[in-house]
């Protein structure tokens, strides 16, 4: 898994968040991967806890499914890692954090079923994908 995670304001990081969904919807589009978006939740939160119970009311991470494997995800922790691992933001306060995950072994995958094994055609996609969203 590829993550890239950003640390800042609450603001810096759902911009991150933002940024990376449209770059995931743009990408998939544009190689005519067909994705599903759907909410979904992080092991890492004690299940029993309060974050579990409120990741259930307020989804914080987003899966890019393809024929149910999720390829990619976005995600917020909120305040979670900066209170955990004592990050604090230059002005005072927990850091916020959100990251977008890529499954680089699941989007070959995807890839290579979509698109019949043909590698060429794979790469095809991705190179116009590539100067259409440069």
């Amino acid at each position: 898994m590829r993550e890239v995670v950003a640390l800042g304001t609450p603001e810096q990081v759902t911009a991150h968040l933002d940024h990376s969904a449209r770059f995931l919807d743009a990408l998939s589009g544009e190689i005519g991967l067909p994705l599903a978006r759907r909410a979904a939740s992080d092991p890492f939160y004690d299940q029993s806890g309060e974050r579990a119970t409120f990741q259930q009311i307020v989804p914080v991470k987003h899966e890019y499914v393809y024929k149910g494997i999720a390829i990619a995800s976005v995600n917020t922790h909120h305040t979670f890692f900066g209170e955990r691992c004592a990050i604090s933001l230059s002005s005072g306060g927990p850091v916020s954090t959100s990251c977008v995950g890529f499954g680089i072994e699941r989007w070959l995958h995807a890839l290579a079923d979509h698109f019949g094994g043909d590698w060429d055609q794979v790469q095809g996609a991705v190179e116009k994908a590539e100067k259409s969203l440069a």
